[in-house]
């Protein structure tokens, strides 16, 4: 091999701009050991003089100038590739086949390694190179088509199909000044850019798409010939790698703005999330106290006063970035509506009054904020009026709007006034006087009182013979109406006469009192419808009817022409006594000859009168009281210038 100076070119490679992203680490190899056959397959070889190309400290075999910024102590470098002793052959590259790896969870892989170059008198020719290649699935050698594998074969390295990822290249042809600079553009030549030199640089191939495959291989392929151009890599670092889009910055709108205080109002997020899992509401700041997280496009809020939201998509692989905000306006400016009831009326209670009802809920009412505003009633149900009232109802939200509406509450009195008539008239005289009726009334301050009967008489009046009705009307104010009547009767004393059966005289018809007169005098203890004149003279009898009339009979003139030696009635006697039907009677009599049966009531009125016809002795008789009313009664047995009496008591008729 030829000796020649060093000459270092130094390159350096630019990483590719990419998205954010979330990458995994597949493999690292640092070459601290060695890793032949079980983390790489390569060509290595060293021929003992300056060719070689194989895993190496930082002097390689004849590095007069070391390689820095390595990863630990080890390499992987070589020189003069190409001769002889390269197990490929005479003109062959050197390869590392790194073990393949498992990309099926990945959008892209990237890999990543450190790069350094050197050359002595400073020629690096375009047919020196250092690439770095990859294959997927079916490209890759065919030996190392399984996950983790290798090439079986140092023969096999060289195979596949594979693609560059990274290339640098020679840029000089023997002009002293070549060193290797990236291949930018892949054309395969120098752009003459990031020059490789003795400080190992790192360089990444970017974000290269997997397209769905599952297994990828990665191979650096170094390619040198015979002038001392020294090549070196290292830490090469292969990752699964998911591009990662940025979220949009959203736009936001409220469903309400302004709001209710404490109501539920949804913002509305429009912007994509791209690779970011959700959208988090802060307050306060963008990045401030988290409100919460959506991964959808609405997010409801119950703010209580007026709040700034921040809004930005986060999570998954994405950087957080800038939010957007807005402002939700919480004020409540707008009254409640309230519609009352149609007036309303309820009938007054005996005290002419009315219990005013609840009626607060059954008004209708509506607030934009508050579901259930404070409402009150004036006057307060319970509150006991007995006029007209007007109601008012008022209806007051959270935030103090309020409005009320107003019905009027008619009290109905359907009491009847009160009448009360005079009593009923008898009169026997046809000029009558009465007092007008009272009539009040509990719940008007008047009444109007008229007469409503249709005889055109009243108090003052002449009132012809017989009864005659009078009737009054009172009205109240609400039209109430109570009526009374009362009987006016004109009732003359009926004329009464004198019937004389021997020396019984008896007043027709009967009246209430009685009172018998003698040549017009009074005869004392003379009071009953009956009296048996003991002597001869003019009689006569007063009477007062049950109309309170007096009249007097006309005189009848009895004449008594003998005196009896004796009693001729004796010994009466009646049986049983008390008695509920008839009783008997008996008594004797000193002569032969006819009997005057009567009973009188306790007003002396004749309740029964019977002829009997008497035998001298002992005479018996029955007198059937079933028709009259329980009462004390006088039984008298009247014979010409005798008679007797007892009391008979009469009970209630048995059933």
């Amino acid at each position: 091999m030829r000796t020649k100076p060093y000459i270092l070119f130094i390159l350096a490679l630019a990483a590719l701009p990419h998205l954010a992203i979330s990458q995994t680490n597949l493999i690292t190899e640092s070459f601290e050991s060695d890793g032949e056959s079980s983390m790489y397959r390569s060509n290595s070889f060293d021929d003992g003089t300056q060719d070689y190309f194989i895993r190496t400290g930082a002097t390689g075999n004849t590095f007069s100038d070391p390689f820095t910024n390595l990863d630990g102590n080890l390499l992987w470098g070589g020189e003069d590739i190409e001769e002889i002793d390269n197990p490929l052959g005479q003109g062959e590259r050197g390869y590392v086949v790194i073990k393949t790896v498992d990309v099926s969870s990945y959008s892209h892989f990237d890999v990543k390694l450190l790069l350094g170059a050197r050359g002595i008198g400073g020629i690096f020719e375009s047919s020196d190179f250092i690439k770095v290649e990859y294959a997927l699935d079916g490209n890759i050698i065919s030996s190392a088509q399984s996950a983790g594998a290798v090439p079986t074969n140092v023969s096999d390295v060289n195979g596949g199909t594979y693609a560059i990822a990274l290339a640098f290249y020679g840029d000089n042809d023997l002009s002293g000044t070549g060193y290797l600079s990236q291949d930018n553009d892949l054309n395969g030549s120098s752009d003459g850019v990031n020059q490789l030199s003795s400080a190992m640089t790192e360089f990444s191939t970017a974000n290269i798409p997997t397209g769905g495959a599952t297994l990828l291989s990665i191979r650096i392929v170094i390619g040198s010939d015979t002038g001392g151009e020294d090549i070196a890599f290292d830490n090469v670092r292969i990752d699964g790698v998911n591009l990662c889009s940025d979220p949009n910055v959203p736009t936001l709108t409220a469903s309400h703005n302004p709001s209710c205080p404490g109501a539920v109002d949804t913002i509305n997020i429009s912007g994509n999330l791209n690779d970011a899992t959700g959208w988090t509401i802060y307050t306060g700041s963008c990045g401030g106290s988290i409100e919460g997280a959506t991964a959808g496009a609405l997010y409801v809020v119950f703010p209580s006063v007026t709040t700034t939201y921040y809004v930005r998509g986060e999570g998954g692989c994405v950087t957080p970035g800038a939010c957007d905000s807005i402002t939700v306006v919480v004020q409540d400016t707008t009254k409640p509506v309230v519609t009352c009831l149609l007036d309303q009326t309820l009938i007054a209670d005996s005290n002419c009054q009315v219990t005013v009802p609840d009626y607060t809920s059954q008004v209708t009412f509506s607030d934009n904020c508050d579901p259930s505003p404070d409402i009150t009633q004036k006057p307060a149900a319970g509150t006991l009026v007995s006029t007209d009232t007007v109601i008012t109802i008022m209806v007051a939200d959270s935030s103090g709007n309020a409005d009320s509406c107003t019905f009027a509450l008619q009290v109905q009195d359907t009491l009847k006034p009160t009448i009360t008539c005079p009593g009923d008239i008898i009169s026997c005289d046809s000029m009558i006087t009465y007092t007008s009726p009272m009539a009040t009334d509990a719940c008007s301050m008047g009444v109007l009182l008229i007469q409503t009967d249709s005889t055109g008489l009243t108090s003052g009046s002449s009132f012809p013979v017989g009864i005659t009705a009078q009737q009054y009307t009172v009205i109240d104010e609400q039209g109430n109406q109570a009526t009374c009547t009362f009987y006016v009767t004109v009732a003359p004393a009926e004329k009464r006469t004198i019937q004389v059966n021997d020396s019984l005289l008896t007043c027709i018809p009967p009246a209430a009192t009685y009172q018998w007169f003698r040549d017009g005098n009074l005869i004392s203890g003379a009071n009953m419808q009956t009296y048996i004149a003991d002597l001869t003279g003019a009689y006569s009898v007063a009477v007062t009817d049950t109309n309170g009339c007096d009249t007097v009979s006309d005189t009848v003139q009895v004449i008594i022409t003998g005196l009896p030696t004796e009693e001729s009635l004796s010994g009466l006697q009646v049986f049983p006594n008390p008695t509920s039907s008839a009783i008997r009677c008996q008594y004797r009599s000193a002569h032969a000859g006819s009997v005057s049966l009567a009973l009188y009531n306790t007003l002396g009125q004749l309740m029964i009168l019977e002829e009997k016809n008497a035998v001298a002795g002992l005479n018996r008789e029955q007198v059937d009281l079933a028709g009259l009313p329980a009462g004390t009664y006088y039984l008298r047995l009247i014979a010409p210038f005798s008679s007797v009496g007892i009391q008979v008591t009469k009970l209630e008729n048995l059933e």
